[in-house]
């Protein structure tokens, strides 16, 4: 078996939210010893504060949920872990960075953009959502199969050729 181009394995879904295969794209590991994290960290994360109640100190795991379950009291409608069960989850950047507050640099976009292609082929999503600003804002010039589909609801959406002979309309 190939080695896959990625250095995190995804967390991949048994599940669907809503009837549909949902990848969320966060944007990288922080941790002070980045070099000490192995390929099964995002997988183990996913579990201790998505699907588990391991105290966060992250609000991306929460804040998912809220958005798109309408369920701000954390646990009032089915549950934080259900949600997390039921949509893939993965970093786009394969590079952790050492600190939250680090940036991520105009060659951690470019050499991210292969090891993306790769998992959007493994996980096969029927849709991905950014869950950052600062990496969307990054990750839209950047992704060479995207195409502006236009505003909906005042916000930006593309569309994502998973077959690279297609380009989205």
């Amino acid at each position: 078996m190939e080695p896959s181009p990625w250095r995190f394995d995804p967390w991949v879904s048994k599940g669907q939210f809503r009837g549909v295969n949902l990848l969320l794209v966060g944007e990288s590991h922080y941790d002070e010893n980045p070099e000490c994290l192995d390929r099964n960290h995002t997988i183990q994360v996913v579990e201790d504060y998505g699907v588990g109640d391991h105290p966060c100190r992250t609000r991306l795991f929460r804040n998912a949920y809220a958005a798109f379950t309408g369920d701000f009291d954390l646990g009032v409608r089915g549950g934080k872990a259900t949600f997390w069960k039921n949509v893939s989850f993965c970093n786009y950047f394969q590079r952790p960075m050492s600190v939250s507050d680090e940036q991520p640099t105009e060659e951690d976009y470019e050499s991210s953009r292969t090891p993306f292609d790769a998992l959007l082929r493994h996980v096969a999503p029927d849709c991905f959502v950014v869950m950052s600003d600062r990496l969307w804002r990054g990750m839209k010039n950047n992704c060479r199969r995207m195409a502006s589909i236009g505003p909906v609801n005042g916000d930006d959406v593309f569309g994502f050729a998973m077959d690279p002979r297609v380009v989205p309309a």
